[in-house]
């Protein structure tokens, strides 16, 4: 970029630069090209739907702040403004394509030397720990035992990029009412907006520089949301926003789907380190639904191969349902879910299949900001209240039903009781920060 593109110009009753603080790292599929940052491409239309959405269909007296659709067509709307986004310094990169391929050919070069395998690995893992992508993202994945493999990370492998410099966003608008809008809207767009890959993960999220207290602005603009206050952090070498990340990877693995290390090579069990996932089982009790199976149980009773059934049985207790509710889906839908099959002595898959969906990304979004760590509940699960999947194997398919209705006022108060409760375990499955965040609804105070 020329000096002229990413010079901060003064702002004018038509003009009017924005200065963002990045919160967490961002996934890019540009991650390598220099000035790389939020594309204005993605940027403009992600605001121009918010807006939109919070006019709530007064539009009387603003048909100038709408460009006029060249194809005549009325339902678009896009406002008439334009964006330039260009960042200071130069972006931090997660460098996981060149650890990858290092991990590679140590194991190509010393495939008969385990013990000198290891300690190579472990010096590459040492060298790029502050580098690496956040669990929370496992796009990165390519078979080492792939034809042409360094090619293949090459081509498929994403990376984070991270601006610890300031990041502006200039728009030019020649309506000046509109531009006011943007301006007195924008702080609470950024805050439940992220960007790039894996946003509703917490990768992307942006803040106006100095921009007021997170917390007020979800709750004067009444959100469902939960969240919890990182006050200090006992990882000396990970930055604040690597240990908020994992907080948040914490958060919501006790949220959908568990943690479960409780079984130890030697066949004994250990109740610290199992936390069922709070939407699969806790929260159907909590709403009086005892009686009614979950996703999981439904697969154990109707589609998992017999002799897991029985392995299954006498723990889980599965077959006292006579009725089941694919009440996950409420937190996405994969295409498909891995198991052990003790039958076949690998892996199997149960594949997923919808009626016009395949798949969906979870109503939960996770916000990093500053110091709070936040999941917003979007309104997006009505999308797929009452909808049908069927679940399917190499021996069979069963068909299972979404809840016809879902309350999330009653799932996250409850969510924050179940976590606060079970969040001590945390510290014994590698989560070691977000057993320490006590969880907190939306109005201040209240747990």
């Amino acid at each position: 970029m020329n000096n002229e593109q990413t010079v901060k110009k003064p702002d004018t009753p038509y003009r009017k630069t924005f200065v963002l603080k990045q919160q967490t790292p961002m996934i890019h599929f540009q991650h390598a090209e220099s000035g790389v940052v939020i594309r204005a491409s993605e940027f403009k239309p992600k605001l121009d739907k918010f807006l939109l959405k919070k006019l709530k269909g007064d539009l009387s007296g603003k048909e100038k702040w709408f460009l006029k659709q060249a194809d005549g067509n009325q339902e678009i709307k896009a406002f008439n403004y334009k964006v330039r986004i260009f960042a200071t310094g130069e972006p931090e990169r997660s460098d996981t394509i060149e650890r990858d391929i290092k991990k590679y050919c140590i194991r190509s070069k010393n495939s008969m030397d385990r013990d000198k395998v290891r300690k190579l690995l472990k010096e590459v893992d040492a060298r790029y720990s502050g580098k690496t992508i956040n669990s929370m993202y496992f796009g990165n994945m390519v078979n080492a035992r792939v034809k042409n493999y360094p090619e293949e990370v090459k081509k498929a492998y994403k990376e984070t990029i991270f601006y610890r410099d300031d990041i502006y966003v200039e728009i030019q608008c020649f309506v000046r009412e509109l531009l006011v809008y943007i301006d007195a809207n924008i702080s609470e767009f950024l805050l439940v907006t992220n960007f790039g890959t894996r946003q509703s993960k917490g990768f992307g999220c942006f803040s106006l520089k100095n921009d007021k207290n997170p917390i007020r602005i979800l709750q004067e603009n009444q959100y469902n949301f939960i969240y919890g206050e990182i006050t200090q952090s006992t990882g000396q070498d990970k930055a604040h926003k690597d240990v908020a990340l994992e907080v948040a990877a914490g958060i919501y693995a006790v949220m959908k789907g568990g943690i479960n290390r409780s079984k130890g090579r030697d066949g004994t069990y250990d109740k610290r380190k199992y936390i069922k996932g709070y939407i699969q089982r806790q929260y159907l009790d909590e709403i009086k639904k005892n009686d009614i199976g979950s996703d999981k149980a439904f697969m154990k009773k109707d589609i998992l191969p017999s002799s897991l059934r029985e392995i299954e049985k006498n723990s889980d207790n599965f077959e006292k349902y006579t009725e089941f509710e694919y009440v996950r889906a409420i937190l996405g839908i994969p295409e498909s879910i891995e198991f052990k099959d003790p039958d076949q002595k690998r892996n199997g898959t149960v594949e997923i299949k919808g009626d016009n969906i395949e798949r969906f990304q979870s109503a939960i979004q996770i916000v990093i900001s500053g110091k709070y760590v936040i999941l917003i509940m979007k309104d997006s699960y009505k999308a797929i209240l009452g909808k049908e999947f069927v679940f399917s194997t190499e021996i069979g398919n069963g068909t299972i039903k979404v809840p016809s209705e879902f309350n999330p006022e009653k799932f996250l108060s409850g969510f924050v009781k179940y976590y606060n409760r079970e969040k001590w375990k945390l510290k014994h499955l590698n989560y070691q920060e977000a057993s320490k965040i006590e969880l907190r609804m939306e109005r201040e105070g209240k747990k």
